[in-house]
């Protein structure tokens, strides 16, 4: 890129920021990242009149442009726009207004049309439709296809977090996947203040004087909490090791809402209510206070599009216990022990020997998040560079 001011680079942004937390984060993260390493790039929300005030303090240090143009409640508006793209391939009222704003680019968000002279990136973290069809209706199954497809024709690149996730896509439509490229994050942590245990302990009215197991998951049916809850069980009545559980996240699956249920009603029933606490949603800040302070994270998650808490567990220099699904295998980090996903058993062996073997302790090494999250910039900022220059040489 030959010229020096800043670009505009637009994210729409118009859903519930704390009703899709793991993609707020992402965004957030990924801003920050810009941000950090002081990129040409002028981070542009664009939004709808619906975000709250609270919603704009977390998106403070970036430009904020509403308009009813991203209405996320008018679903005739929703409907128009993609006939628009669908037929004429543009949406000469969004590409207007995005050029009255001085914007080049849209990222991850939408699609702007195969005719638009607006280049747009769409991202998707996963396929979790593929690997767990259970989990959608059959309307939601065809709404996500036909994203794949109309984002194939009109988006300038379909932007991926794994090669896993890229394989996944190849599988389901393969011209998208020929247009996509993988960009593997990395959250960026520079934390300088952390929430004291004396101050977790009064907030949360937990008892933090023991060690404790971290797992920053919302209670979904495919981030397989029940695994860990089973393997606490073993380790009680087998090992005779009584082991504490720190969960934080929502406690709401849309689309199975009886599943908290039975967690619930798991630990009641086999007596696991001191083994096994959890939080709820909670402050960012307090969740990364829960992590400095704890010995071991769990993510026994199913399907994952790329894991941000093995960058946590770098950070906060913590052994990780992943479960052996393909993505955790492809990041395959220096600090992780691998447990089969669906053996409460495997997972509480792996777990005693760790706790009671000092020496593998000793052999556990940590990654630089800082070199990562900067590899991860350079990338992303390649990618953004390639498409403005192509469009270029076509104007």
């Amino acid at each position: 890129m030959k010229n020096n001011k800043k670009i505009n680079l637009g994210f729409i942004i118009n859903y519930r920021l704390d009703g899709w937390i793991g993609v707020t984060n992402y965004y957030l993260n990924l801003f920050k990242i810009l941000t950090f390493y002081k990129s040409k790039y002028n981070v542009v929300i664009l939004t709808d009149f619906n975000m709250t005030k609270k919603e704009e303090k977390k998106l403070k240090n970036f430009t904020i442009i509403k308009s009813k143009l991203f209405d996320r409640k008018n679903k005739l508006l929703k409907l128009l726009n993609l006939i628009k793209i669908i037929f004429f391939k543009k949406n000469k009222l969004i590409e207007n207004f995005l050029e009255e704003n001085k914007i080049r680019i849209i990222s991850h968000t939408n699609y702007l049309g195969k005719n638009s002279i607006i280049p747009s990136i769409k991202w998707f973290p996963d396929f979790q439709e593929l690997e767990f069809p259970e989990n959608f209706s059959f309307r939601q199954k065809i709404a996500r296809k036909l994203d794949i497809f109309l984002s194939s024709i009109n988006s300038s690149l379909i932007l991926l977090s794994s090669k896993s996730v890229r394989n996944n896509l190849k599988l389901i439509n393969y011209k998208a996947y020929l247009k996509s490229k993988v960009v593997s994050h990395c959250t960026l942590l520079n934390i300088k203040k952390f929430k004291t245990k004396n101050y977790l302990k009064k907030k949360y009215n937990i008892n933090l004087d023991k060690s404790y197991i971290f797992i920053p998951n919302h209670h979904w049916k495919h981030k397989n909490h029940i695994v860990v809850y089973k393997c606490i069980k073993i380790l009680r009545d087998k090992f005779k090791i009584n082991l504490v559980i720190i969960t934080s996240g929502s406690n709401h699956d849309y689309r199975f809402p009886e599943y908290s249920t039975y967690l619930k009603n798991f630990i009641d029933d086999n007596s696991l209510n001191k083994n096994i606490i959890n939080l709820g949603l909670i402050d960012y800040d307090d969740v990364l206070s829960f992590m400095k302070y704890c010995k071991i994270f769990i993510n026994p998650s199913l399907s994952e599009g790329w894991g941000n808490m093995i960058d946590h567990a770098n950070y906060f220099k913590k052994p990780i216990f992943l479960s052996n699904i393909d993505v955790h295998k492809e990041q395959n980090p220096s600090n992780a022990i691998f447990f089969n996903k669906n053996s409460a058993i495997d997972l509480s062996v792996k777990l005693y020997n760790f706790l009671t073997n000092n020496k593998m302790n000793k052999k556990i090494k940590y990654e630089n998040t800082k070199i990562k999250a900067n590899k991860f910039y350079i990338n992303y900022s390649s990618v953004i560079d390639n498409i403005l220059d192509k469009y270029e040489k076509k104007i």
